[in-house]
């Protein structure tokens, strides 16, 4: 049984990358804690810079090579910031941990090296759920984002600092940025979900016996969304394409094995009974049931990357150079 999946680690591990926002400081006093804040924060406007220049390029355009020269030239600029705020002696030891573990966890990002999120030197050895793994490393990435937030909103406070959140073009298309690919990442995962759940009906279909499969059918629809958790996924209010073409998928799984895929159940009584009647008409209807379900997962999965592409380019801000 063939299917036509992408990798969710692919599809995933940049959405999280766009966890930076600048901050507009203004003080009370101009003091040392004001400008080593201002230095934090002249770094990581640098890498806000790269990571808008990377996310444009990622979402609007098919050049592979340009799209890993972009990202190169990201980790670099995460680099070359963790040499500086390690280099520059500390004001307040707590914000340059808060900045170094901030720029660290990104890199892990930019690196694809995902599992070092989760803190814990086993974690690839685990025998879980690829989901699980994914689900944990997007906790992982919003607590980076809100750790680094706490850790300015908390220097600010001990120093007497007023933060301003940054109001320049960039940040609020960065936040555009962010709302637009978090919920992009969200249906990507339940959509991934429910591929996960339909390779593990098709897998060892022949050799299932009739018990089995009918053990299969129960197992798949209790792995479908109902009605209330589909609807939690209709939250983008200017686009609902993509929501759409999920609950089409759950609802075709669904009609699939309950009518669709009906032949194959009729197949497995005979070999269970070992009828024999009308079996001809029972095999070709058995073989056109599985191609069909094969021909429309092929050109659903198209039709899905055709929508995921459409609502990135039509939502993520667009910065004609």
């Amino acid at each position: 049984m063939r299917f036509f999946i992408k990798s969710i680690f692919n599809l995933s591990y940049i959405f999280v990358l766009l966890v930076f926002m600048a901050n507009d400081v203004r003080a009370q006093n101009f003091n040392d804690a004001n400008s080593y804040l201002t230095f934090i924060d002249s770094q990581n406007e640098k890498v806000v810079t790269s990571v808008w220049n990377y996310m444009q390029v990622y979402t609007f355009s098919k050049d592979d090579i340009a799209i890993k020269g972009r990202r190169k030239q990201l980790e670099n600029t995460i680099r070359k910031s963790m040499v500086k705020v390690n280099k520059i002696k500390a004001f307040d030891p707590d914000l340059k941990r808060a900045m170094i573990n901030y720029l660290e966890g990104n890199l892990a990002i930019v690196k694809e090296d995902l599992l070092v999120l989760l803190k814990s030197k086993d974690a690839g050895k685990v025998v879980t759920n690829q989901l699980q793994i994914i689900q944990n490393i997007r906790k992982a990435v919003y607590k980076l984002r809100a750790d680094y937030n706490d850790a300015i909103a908390v220097y600010g406070d001990k120093h007497d600092l007023i933060i301003k959140e940054n109001t320049s073009e960039l940040a609020h298309n960065m936040k555009q940025t962010i709302m637009v690919y978090d919920y992009y990442n969200e249906l990507q995962l339940a959509f991934s979900n429910l591929q996960q759940v339909e390779r593990n009906f098709w897998q060892g279909l022949n050799e299932k016996d009739i018990a089995s499969y009918r053990n299969a059918v129960v197992n798949l629809k209790s792995k479908l969304y109902d009605t209330l958790q589909l609807e939690k996924f209709n939250s983008y209010s200017l686009d609902d394409n993509l929501y759409n073409a999920l609950v089409k998928y759950n609802e075709k799984l669904h009609t699939q094995v309950t009518v669709d895929l009906k032949p194959i159940e009729l197949i497995k009584e005979d070999a269970q009974t070992g009828s024999r009647e009308n079996i001809m008409a029972k095999t070709e209807a058995y073989n056109a049931a599985i191609h069909d379900a094969n021909v429309w997962r092929k050109h659903f999965y198209k039709e899905w990357r055709e929508i995921s592409t459409t609502f990135l380019q039509s939502h993520v801000p667009y910065d004609v150079e």
